[in-house]
């Protein structure tokens, strides 16, 4: 390690540090960090809120159709019929 001289130890102790400054660039990008995971938050809030709604209402428009009435039946084979000879 080198060692320091006595007067030079003694000038750079007597500057004076200055204060560390946050750019304005960093300041900015943060700020859009913020706001970018606060509207991806929002939008996942909001498409569970409506998935839930439209489950609701699907599961009961189903129950209503089964209820509807009778159900058509057609009297059609299962599987398919080959034509070749």
């Amino acid at each position: 390690m080198a060692r320091i001289k006595p007067q030079a130890l003694l000038i750079q102790s007597k500057k004076k540090k200055g204060s560390t400054r946050v750019s304005l660039a960093t300041i900015i990008t943060c700020n859009l960090l913020v706001i970018l995971v606060l509207l991806s938050l929002y939008a996942t809030y909001n498409h569970w809120y409506k998935r839930s709604a439209f489950h609701f209402s699907l599961s009961i428009s189903l129950k209503n159709t089964k209820d509807a009435g009778a159900v058509k039946k057609f009297d059609l084979p299962g599987y398919a019929v080959s034509s070749c000879s």
